[in-house]
């Protein structure tokens, strides 16, 4: 069994030109979660929702603002052992945007994207930060971080390209390779015989004006369903910055607290 480098939590890190991006944080919970941080980017106000595809549909445009909720913070995605996902972040919205995902005692190939459009926006960690970096190099302003989660006993031997840093080969089709990283939660973790297989690629701008983005897609249904067109599935999705927010508040729910009230 491939033995992955274990951290209870770790930076994602582009490297372009002479900077440095930290484009995620990534954390093991004590009892198992997962959860995925975005303190770097320099946005507050994102939109948040659960889109569906209908059957018989493999791709969709879609206006997140159509069916989605504002927020004015930062939220944090979280995959928890038994397959809920949602977003949150405490003491700041209510966690009402959520789904029934997969157990994290399962294997799952896919189990999130990030899109990062604007390196720029994307701050270094902080010089005090103790936190382990995963460093990638990237060609471009715009990136794509995909997380796998990997049963551990299914993985075959591989040799690191990069000798203690834990970055290996990862075979992503035929005839092209990506470099990865291979993280496993700390020993005792109840989901320590998994690993997050970590890869990011540079790719084309997600838009033409050139605008800081970022995205996240996740909880996805699991496969047999997911790749079945004659089904239906839904996945998470959060996208920063809100366009207009101020008017968008008029007009579709908001996931905030509002101080001074109950929840």
């Amino acid at each position: 069994m491939v033995e992955p480098v274990r951290l209870q939590k770790f930076n994602v890190v582009c490297l372009f030109g002479s900077r440095r991006h930290r484009i995620a944080k990534i954390r093991f919970h004590r009892d198992g979660s997962i959860f995925v941080m975005f303190p770097s980017f320099n946005k507050d106000e994102g939109l948040v929702g659960a889109l569906t595809l209908q059957s018989g549909v493999t791709s969709t445009a879609c206006n997140l603002a159509d069916f989605g909720s504002i927020t004015s913070h930062k939220v944090k995605y979280s995959h928890h052992v038994d397959g809920r996902t949602h977003f949150s972040q405490d003491g700041q919205v209510q966690t009402v945007i959520k789904k029934q995902s997969v157990a994290l005692d399962q294997q799952q190939p896919h189990l999130f994207t990030v899109y990062a459009e604007g390196l720029e926006s994307f701050s270094a960690p902080r010089p005090n930060d103790k936190t382990t970096n995963l460093e990638f190099l990237t060609q471009g302003r715009s990136v794509k971080l995909v997380a796998s989660w990997a049963d551990l006993k299914n993985l075959g031997s591989t040799d690191p390209a990069h000798r203690g840093s834990g970055a290996t080969m990862m075979k992503v089709s035929k005839d092209h390779f990506q470099p990865a990283y291979l993280i496993g939660p700390p020993k005792g973790s109840p989901c320590e015989g998994f690993g997050l297989i970590i890869r990011l690629e540079t790719i084309s701008p997600l838009s033409s004006d050139g605008i800081a983005a970022l995205i996240l897609v996740g909880g996805f249904d699991p496969r047999n369903i997911a790749f079945d067109h004659s089904r239906e599935t839904s996945f998470l999705v959060m996208k920063y910055p809100c366009e207009s927010p101020n008017e968008l508040r008029g007009v579709i729910a908001s996931i905030d607290f509002v101080p001074g009230t109950q929840h």
